[in-house]
């Protein structure tokens, strides 16, 4: 019988030991997520455009946090190449939300049957992810049987059917969640301040530590544009 789990296993027990600061920054990011979307429910807006935003942001941060939960325990499990196939609908809801922030008054239109296809919002926002998306779509997003996309299947000239744990694959996936997730977070503290309801000195503390954090435990700065 197949162990499922052998990899995901180890990927546990790496987070527990010479992952550990890396397991906790990721967790901290996710924290800070979570304690945004918590804000954006609290507030009490004046306006209709920016109540619908609130609800809407706070719907959009859920989903993303969702996709990016989904990138991390597929890593775990070895299937970081997989895993990518939920970057992109990952990027599409950042995005989202970042256009949303530029006019509350867009979420009646995100509602409705017009909505904007994602490449519009893409470059309505500065199209920052076009050469990740370009890559995902050759690669990621579609079924593609080039070398970059099943390489990873390979050992030598022999298919391995279980995806063997990688400690640099892995961290440096952690690292790419914790960017993302980290954006979204600015961003969801960014729709409260549009919303009318600036977030409070603890979680724009909460948000800062996350950025310190991560420049300790992986060395470089998150970007942010919030």
């Amino acid at each position: 019988m197949s162990d499922l789990w052998s990899t995901r296993r180890r990927a546990m027990a790496a987070l527990a030991g010479n992952l550990r600061a890396e397991a906790a920054c990721l967790e901290g990011v996710f924290d800070a997520l979570d304690a945004c979307v918590g804000h954006l429910l609290s507030v009490r807006p004046t306006s209709g455009h920016e109540r619908t935003l609130a609800l809407f942001g706070a719907t959009l941060a859920v989903k993303g946090r969702n996709f990016a939960l989904g990138i991390y325990g597929l890593t775990l499990d070895g299937l970081a190449e997989e895993a990518g196939a939920l970057v992109r609908p990952f990027i599409e809801t950042l995005e989202t939300l970042a256009w949303l922030n530029q006019d509350p008054s867009r979420t009646e239109l995100m509602l409705s049957d017009d909505r904007p296809r994602a490449e519009r919002l893409a470059k309505a926002v500065g199209h920052e992810f076009k050469d990740l998306r370009d890559y995902l779509n050759a690669q990621a997003s579609h079924l593609s049987t080039s070398g970059a996309s099943v390489g990873h299947l390979m050992r030598g000239d022999r298919l391995v059917l279980v995806q063997p744990y990688h400690k640099r694959m892995l961290r440096v996936t952690m690292q790419m969640i914790h960017l993302f997730v980290f954006r979204l977070a600015v961003e969801a503290a960014k729709c409260a301040s549009v919303a009318g309801c600036a977030p409070s000195e603890d979680l724009a503390n909460m948000i800062d530590a996350c950025r310190r954090r991560f420049v300790s435990v992986f060395g470089e700065t998150p970007v942010s544009r919030g």
